[in-house]
Formats: structure tokens, sequence, C-alpha cells
């Protein structure tokens, strides 16, 4: 695709929403944020982040996340910003919360040297191995640091997102089979839990667990074209089996599992339930992760016609082709998944208390009513944190040179795919 075509194609959502500051269990006090080196690797240094909320009761030992980013094996970020509010939270929850480094081999990747499936295939089991290598040595890592950190070795949970989702569902996997690298954890150990955003697991065959494996928690959207729902395996050759495959052979196993699978979503299912599905993680760990209840719980969730907007939006955006920028204004851009179908987001911000007055003088409706819907949508301030511009609305600022100054980066190369 020309530049051109792109300039002229270029498409951007303009998130005017209604939002408020979801309750966190502990408010008013700042999550701190320290970076530790656990690991070197040839010319790679391996870092990990961890989150932390002053603890109010030093003596009580805490659960541990460990995350795993997203990238495709090729690229990704320990600490990009559409993690930090997930991050955020479980540590209000009383949870350490540690963002770990990998190796992405896939970056590397020579494609004259792809010349068959079977030389893909292997370059892709090849950066999952390393991938979930270098997640033990994170886990070790943090298992030497409980005395410092005061926290509970056995209640170590693994999480992670796509291509990171698929690296903690393989430790996991590798873990209960016996894999050579689980050696690099002390023995008898495993993961208290493992919540996967639209991951899978690699193999010749469909998955088969020889040891129970820990709780597993499964986000997937049926029309993911990243990672398999179901599988893309080729027979003899391998390849991954989704999450629906995954939860097929925990259900045979009669292990403890949550399935939330997505009809009609795709890949945004790799990180919208972080922000939109708190409940559901929380109820997850509460319950079948540090209430050891053995649960199979399966949640189907429709999202009515997301496909056809998107190729409704995707045409209309193609018959602008005079028009060097174009836009589309949504009041759930996050919450609905759609924020990677466009180039850029601005977000349109004002302070809660106008934004509640400008509803009830535009809608004929209570305050209470406005408080509500407010309550129901994202936080606005993780709105805020997301976006690539914000417009400030609060009445003092002028809004024309807000935007003339947005337009002109959006012509830079940074915007132009």
């Amino acid at each position: 695709m020309n530049r051109n075509w792109v300039y002229s194609l270029f498409a951007l959502w303009i998130v005017c929403s209604f939002a408020c500051t979801q309750p966190k269990p502990v408010a008013n006090v700042e999550v701190q944020k320290e970076n530790f080196v656990f690991s070197i690797k040839g010319t790679d240094t391996l870092s990990l982040d961890k989150y932390e909320l002053p603890s109010i009761s030093p003596a009580l030992k805490k659960p541990v996340m460990i995350f795993a980013f997203g990238g495709g094996f090729k690229g990704g970020d320990k600490a990009d910003k559409g993690y930090i509010p997930y991050f955020e939270f479980l540590a209000r929850n009383g949870f350490v919360v540690v963002s770990t480094d990998y190796r992405t081999t896939l970056k590397n990747l020579d494609p004259s040297k792809v010349s068959s499936p079977m030389d893909f295939i292997a370059a892709l089991q090849h950066a999952i191995d390393t991938a979930v290598e270098d997640f033990y040595d994170a886990t070790g890592f943090v298992i030497n640091q409980s005395s410092d950190w005061n926290i509970d070795v056995e209640q170590i949970v693994a999480s992670g997102s796509s291509a990171g989702a698929i690296t903690v569902l393989q430790a996991e996997y590798d873990l209960c089979n016996g894999h050579e690298l689980a050696k690099r954890l002390p023995a008898g150990f495993n993961y208290a839990g493992v919540i996967s955003y639209a991951g899978a697991v690699s193999g010749v065959l469909p998955p088969h667990w020889e040891k129970m494996p820990c709780p597993i928690m499964l986000f997937h959207g049926d029309a993911d074209k990243t990672v398999p729902f179901e599988q893309a395996a080729m027979e003899n050759l391998g390849g991954l089996w989704g999450s629906s495959a995954v939860a097929k052979s925990l259900e045979n196993l009669q292990a403890s599992y949550y399935f939330y699978k997505v009809e009609n979503a795709g890949h945004e299912i790799s990180g919208l339930p972080m922000s939109r599905n708190q409940y559901d993680i929380m109820s997850f760990l509460s319950r079948q992760v540090l209430g050891d209840e053995n649960l199979a719980i399966t949640t189907d969730e429709r999202v009515p016609g997301d496909t056809i907007v998107r190729k409704d939006f995707t045409v209309w955006v193609e018959r602008q082709e005079k028009c060097e920028i174009v836009g589309m204004e949504s009041a759930i851009l996050y919450e609905a998944g759609f924020q990677d179908t466009v180039d850029a987001v601005i977000m349109v911000y004002a302070p809660v208390e106008l934004r509640i007055q400008r509803a009830m003088y535009r809608d004929g409706a209570s305050e209470e009513q406005v408080r509500a819907r407010i309550a129901a949508q994202m936080d606005d301030e993780e709105k805020r944190r997301r976006a690539d511009f914000t417009v400030v609305n609060d009445g003092v600022q002028l809004l024309i040179p807000q935007l003339n100054r947005i337009v002109e980066q959006l012509k830079t190369e940074k915007f132009i795919l």
C-alpha cells in the first residue's frame, strides 16, 4: 500500500465518553515501581518491573502476578502504557505485579530462510521456547526475592497478552508435561494460576496434560485472525492450539478453568478484558486460585454486529479518497475493542462534574442517571493514558488551537503507515 493511499485513508477515532474513576480497594496511595535486571544472555539484558502498593500489613505475604507482554515474538514492551492500569488495578487489590522482558527472536527472522511451512513452524517454536525459558528465569528470580519482597511463592500467577499469553500457557503446559526447560525452576514448583488474553499452546497433537494443571483463565474472540481461537496446526508438523482447544482439554481432565469466549470479536481480546472484565478476573483469582475452588466455567459473550461495523467503517474510509484525514466519533472505542482499527486516538476530556452537568442539560437526565451511565464505562483517566492525544474541553482552554496542533502532528511520519 503506497503512502499517498494510506495518507488519504488515515483513520482517526475521537473518544468523547463519559467515565468515572472505578472504586479501588486502596485509594490515594501511589503504586510504586522498581526495575530489576534478572538475566544477561549474550547481548540481551533482561529486566523486570515490579509494581506494588506500600504494604498496610507488612507481616502478610502477598500473591504475585508475573506478566508477559504481546508483540508477535518480534516486538512489544513490558511497560506499554496500555498495560499499566491493569498492573495498578492488581496492585491495589493486594498483588505484587511483575512485568517481565523476554527475547523476541522473530524480529531477526530472515524471510529468505523461511521457504516452507515447516521452516516457519520451526522458527515459531524456537521463539516460543526462548520466551518460555526467559519467563521461567524471571519466575526463578521472583522466587529468590520472596523473602525481601515478602511474597508467597505458592501464589505466583502467570498472565500474558497475545504472544505473552502463548508464553504463559506454554510455560504451564511444559511444566505439566516435564519439558526440559521446566528444570530451570525449583523441583515441585507450579504456578498458582494462569490468565491468558488470546493465547494458545504449541504442539503436533491437541493439548494433552500429563499432570493436573493449575487453574487457567482463558479470554479469546472467536474471530481472532492473529492467534487461532481453535487451531492453526498442520498434520505431522504442529502449530498452535487456541483457547477453545485448550478449554476442551481442561474439561476432559476435569481441571479448574474459566473460559471467556467472545463471539464476533477479534484480537482486541488480547487486551480489552484487562479493563472491561476486572470483576471476572478478581472472581477467578479469589475463588479458583487463592480460594482453591475446582470450577469449570464457560461464559459466552456476543458482540452484536461487530464485524459488520468494522466492515462498514473500512468501506466508508476507502470512499474518502480526497480526504487527507478522516475521523469517526465513538463513546465506547476501548470498550468495543475498536482501538486497533484506527491509527490514532484523540481523547476529548473534561472534569467529571462538568460532564455530568452537560449531560443533564443535553439529555434531560437526572444526576443519578448520568452517574450510573458513567459508572458503566471505562475510567476516563485510563482512556486518557491510552490515547495518543488529548483535547481538554473544560470551557476554559481554546479548542481550535489544540486541534490544529494535533492535526499537524498527525501528518508526521509517526502516523503514516
